[in-house]
């Protein structure tokens, strides 16, 4: 109940800082097209990790491209004991 506290007022428990808000919640509706000046997927899903518990991923198929992006703010999210599900497939042999 302190941490939730301390997330709430930031200046109940010392050098706790609160997670990076995204510049746009997955929580709203909105296209992300990573085009020049727009929001990008990657920083926006990496924001996201920070303040997750449980991530499920439904996506079509991975790019090692895409994975390569993720990887260090996945394994922190597990390593600090959040729960990871990934749908996906393996349409056309893409990795």
């Amino acid at each position: 109940m302190q941490l939730l506290e301390a997330l709430i007022r930031q200046s109940a428990l010392p050098g706790l800082q609160s997670p990076q808000h995204p510049g746009i919640p997955l929580s709203h509706s909105a296209l992300l097209v990573n085009a020049r000046g727009e929001h990008r997927i990657g920083h926006e899903i990496k924001t996201e990790i920070q303040s997750a518990d449980r991530i499920d991923l439904l996506c079509s198929f991975i790019k090692w491209s895409g994975l390569r992006l993720l990887r260090k703010p996945l394994q922190e999210f597990i390593d600090r004991g959040g729960i990871l599900r990934v749908i996906t497939t393996v349409y056309m042999g893409t990795i």
